[in-house]
């Protein structure tokens, strides 16, 4: 479980320094983490006069002491590979950055992948 702590007002005395005022409690409120989880996005890929769609898939999952995500491309990148954070959050935004480079990558040699129109990096720029 991920927690974070939020602040409901109920006089809604904040102080400048932020200190809560007298009237105001603190509630914990907690959102289920997963320790699995999957991204697909369906893309384009264009190479020469030839195009066709792929997907996107990256895979996350959290460890006891750390968490990864991993994807393949399997137009560019048929291997998964790994990015590695502390947490799930970590470790998808690494990911996604991976993604990118393999991405700018792909295009540099002459494969060129989008979502929406060509040029958009799969949204990922």
């Amino acid at each position: 479980m991920l927690a974070f702590e939020s602040q409901a007002s109920v006089s809604n005395d904040v102080l400048s320094d932020g200190q809560v005022a007298r009237g105001t409690r603190r509630r914990r409120s907690r959102i289920a983490e997963t320790d699995e989880f999957t991204l697909d996005r369906e893309v384009h890929v264009s190479k020469g006069d030839t195009e066709r769609s792929d997907t996107i898939r990256i895979r996350c999952r959290k460890e006891e002491d750390h968490a990864m995500c991993y994807f393949p491309i399997p137009e560019i990148e048929p291997e998964e590979r790994p990015s590695y954070g502390d947490d799930i959050l970590q470790a998808l935004w690494l990911c996604l950055k991976q993604i990118q480079m393999r991405i700018a990558l792909a295009e540099s040699a002459g494969t060129v992948l989008w979502w929406a129109k060509p040029g958009d990096w799969c949204l990922l720029k």
